[in-house]
């Protein structure tokens, strides 16, 4: 839990950039970057801190064209991430929020970025021939090393949500497809998959749960950027970290996958997530 009673950790806006800011930096002393919440606040500065997260994760030219699906997504995002003390969020190089791994590795989710693709809105000056289609379901997640100079000097991390293409699949067995206009592919209708904001959340609560389970694709990227070797096993072999691996040394990431469905799927119809965020743990992504 963050101890931050003695730290000056109101925000302010930027008179020259607009941007949100907190005074003294986050909690692990970036400058550019927000705490998510912050014990001990009062009711008004946690309405400001809301507000803030908000404008920090999506800029209001973005937030106007969003769908409701979309904001009722964003609401629920929200509400978990205020309620998470290992989240922090910066507007730099577009909205994103970061997590803690451990002393050497930050984790980073790249909220605008997701929603610009899924909503096929680019930024201003991008080829949109350049921007992924519509329908792509790939998290975009990256690591940093915590003593690194500039976050683009990290690794992305292949991940995938899997409940969005499952879900384009209706009961009556018929896809809702359509054919890619630049591959001539067929792909899910991105109009039929769940809010990719409903993919962010889960992400979130995925990571201040310290990202139990992980697929071999976050493992990997975790390795490569810290260059550090697998510990040998009782039979010589390189194995994973334990908090990474079943009771059988094996890597369980699938074994959860149906359980994080069913709580993606629940998001739709029911409040119980929103009044309770911190209650599930799951997240529904694989290796991509």
């Amino acid at each position: 839990m963050k101890n931050m009673n003695k730290m000056d950790t109101s925000l302010y806006r930027d008179p020259n950039t607009g941007r949100w800011l907190q005074r003294g930096g986050s909690f692990f002393g970036s400058p550019d970057e927000i705490d998510t919440s912050v014990a001990g606040e009062s009711s008004i500065d946690r309405a400001i801190r809301r507000n803030a997260l908000t404008e920090t994760l999506v800029p209001m030219d973005l937030l106007i064209q969003m769908p409701d699906p979309e904001l009722r997504a964003l609401e629920l995002l929200l509400d978990v991430l205020t309620s998470s003390d290992l989240c922090r969020a910066s507007s730099e190089g577009g909205g994103r929020i970061i997590c803690r791994l451990d002393q050497d590795v930050d984790v980073e989710i790249l909220v605008e970025y997701m929603i610009r693709v899924r909503l096929g809105l680019p930024w201003h000056g991008t080829e949109e021939e350049n921007f992924p289609p519509r329908h792509d379901t790939h998290v975009i997640c990256y690591m940093h090393l915590t003593d690194s100079v500039s976050r683009w000097e990290g690794i992305e991390v292949c991940l995938q949500s899997t409940y969005s293409l499952d879900l384009a699949w209706p009961r009556s067995g018929i896809p809702l497809m359509i054919r890619d206009p630049i591959t001539g592919l067929w792909a899910p209708d991105p109009d039929s998959l769940l809010p990719v904001i409903d993919s962010i959340v889960s992400w979130a609560i995925w990571a201040q749960c310290g990202f139990p389970d992980p697929p071999e694709s976050f493992t990997d990227s975790y390795l490569q950027l810290t260059e550090a070797p697998l510990e040998l096993d009782l039979t010589g072999e390189p194995s994973l970290p334990a908090y990474m691996t079943d009771e059988y040394g094996g890597e369980p990431f699938y074994e959860l996958d149906w359980r994080a469905r069913l709580w993606e799927e629940s998001l739709i119809s029911s409040t119980r997530a929103r009044r309770n965020p911190s209650r599930t743990c799951n997240v529904s992504v694989g290796s991509g």
